[in-house]
Order: structure tokens, then C-alpha cells, then sequence
């Protein structure tokens, strides 16, 4: 059965890269400065009103940066195999929708995808308020990236397909002077990611192409890059960054404690304005 299956990948995948030959064909893209569909090598997906310089634009809905109009959960790549070195796209991936994808747009890319290529995909992050936004059909974590590049690596992309991502870098946007506020309460970013909302904004994803690979690398660790604006990183947390079940567990109980304590406080001072002191787990009143 799993033979059979790995099969039935590699059929699909020949017959995405023969629609996508046709349609590269009869397809009439706009003439721009920019690259051609014959001659680019860097694609952006989702490209809208602000399409990345030196870039091929591909979007949904026709506009003065769009350089081809394209359903690309629907529609193959207009590109032959192999051809193109870097892929870009930005808060695209969220609003998804089609049964299945992001697999099928995956496997394009993939397909249309040089070896040792960069793929690189940014989103809102899942646990931030800016992710729960209407349009928004997927809440992007680490989690989803690890599903895709190695622990079902052949759902997503083709049992038997030549082609995985080995993760490479993740670069997360944070809050303004979150990183500050995290380091004066002794919480580790990397807890802080994990377990608490609006730490970051957004975060991409560096997927290297290896296109000598049917099954994925696992696991994978990439580093991860801290900064308030895209590209300007002010810390880097290694691969072993990670906190053991007992430094979590002592976190957590840390966070109790100042959440506790945050909620006393009000009290507290309620009590003190109303000519209240505090002895012991008794009010008085204040002499």
C-alpha cells in the first residue's frame, strides 16, 4: 500500500509539471521592469500592493505590482522544474483555504525549486492577537513547521517525491520592548514564545530546498533570531536553547506566583485606602 501510494505522488507530481508547461505557454503575464516568467528565478507568492524588489509577483487579484494573476492553491507554477532560487511570501499563507493546502502549493514550490534554494514564508504568529484577525484561515506556529519539513514530511510534500526543506532559520518580529520586559522577570524568550500570547507578531520561516531527498532529515533544529523589525536581530537562541520539563515546571510556578500577586495588589491597596492594615490573613482596621 505504501508503494502504491508513493506512486500515485510521483504520477501527480508529473502531471503538475505538465500543466504547469502548458500553462506557462499560453499563459499572458504583464510586461514590467522587473523579471520576465521566462527569466525569474525569484518568485514572491502573494505578492499584493508591495511586491518585494527584483521579485516575480503572483497574486490572486490583478493590481500595479502583480506581474501574474494566479490561483495558486488551485493552479500550478508557471515554471519548469527546477528553475527558480528563491521563493518568498508574505502573510499569504494564513488565508489558504482550499481542501488540502497548503500540500499542493507546497509540492509546486518544491517542484519549481533549484536545489539548496531558500524558501522563505512569513506570517502572523499563532499566539498573537494580530493572528486572530478576520481572513485569517490558519494560525501559523513552529508546530505547523515541523508537521511539514520532517514529521509528515510525505503527506505534505509526496511520498517518494524528490524534494524536502531542511529548516534552516526562524526570525521572529517581537512586540515592542517585549524582550526587555521578559529579561526583567527572569522568563527565557524561549519559554516565553512557547507559552505566552503577544510576545511576537509575526515570525518566517528559511527553508533550504534539497532536492536529492525523498524522506526529511528528523528532527530538525533551526536557530532562531530575535528583532523588532524584519532583518535587524538583536539576540540569536541556538538550537539548544530548549528548557528541560523542570525548568518549565519551575517557570510556571513563578508565573503563578506573579499572577497572584498581581491580582492581590489592587486589593491590597483597596483595603489600605479604606483604613484597612493587614495582619496575618485578617483585616483590621487601622487604629
Amino acid at each position: 500500500m505504501r508503494s502504491q501510494t508513493g506512486q500515485l505522488d510521483r504520477l501527480k507530481h508529473r502531471i503538475r509539471a505538465s500543466r504547469a508547461s502548458v500553462y506557462h505557454r499560453r499563459v499572458a503575464v504583464k510586461t514590467t521592469t522587473g523579471p520576465g516568467l521566462r527569466t525569474a528565478t525569484r518568485v514572491e507568492l502573494g505578492c499584493g500592493a508591495h511586491k518585494r524588489d527584483g521579485f516575480f509577483g503572483i497574486d490572486i487579484a490583478p493590481g500595479p505590482d502583480v506581474d501574474l494573476v494566479l490561483d495558486i492553491e488551485r493552479e500550478p507554477l508557471p515554471f519548469a522544474d527546477d528553475t527558480v532560487e528563491h521563493v518568498y511570501s508574505s502573510h499569504t499563507f494564513e488565508h489558504l483555504v482550499a481542501d488540502g493546502s497548503p500540500k499542493q502549493t507546497l509540492r509546486e514550490v518544491v517542484r519549481v525549486m533549484r536545489h539548496g534554494g531558500l524558501v522563505e514564508i512569513w506570517t502572523p504568529y499563532g499566539r498573537s492577537n494580530d493572528a486572530l484577525l478576520f481572513g485569517h484561515a490558519v494560525f501559523y506556529t513552529e508546530t505547523h513547521w515541523k508537521h511539514i519539513c520532517y514529521m509528515y514530511d510525505d503527506f505534505y510534500l509526496g511520498e517518494g517525491v524528490l524534494g524536502r526543506f531542511n529548516w534552516k532559520r526562524t526570525e521572529y518580529v517581537l512586540h515592542p520592548g517585549v524582550l526587555e520586559q521578559v529579561d526583567a522577570m527572569r522568563i527565557p524568550v524561549s519559554f516565553a514564545l512557547e507559552h505566552l500570547d503577544n510576545v511576537a507578531l509575526e515570525f518566517g520561516v528559511f527553508l533550504e530546498v534539497d532536492k536529492s531527498r525523498t524522506r526529511a532529515l528528523s528532527p530538525q533544529y533551526p536557530d532562531r533570531d530575535l528583532c523588532y523589525v524584519r532583518g535587524r536581530v538583536v539576540r540569536r537562541l541556538n538550537a539548544d536553547a530548549s528548557l528541560t520539563p523542570g525548568d518549565e515546571m519551575t517557570l510556571r510556578r513563578r508565573l503563578r506566583r506573579r499572577v497572584a500577586a498581581s491580582r492581590a495588589a489592587p486589593m491590597l491597596r483597596r483595603f489600605r485606602d479604606d483604613g484597612f492594615r493587614i495582619v496575618g490573613r485578617a483585616q483590621q482596621p487601622r487604629p
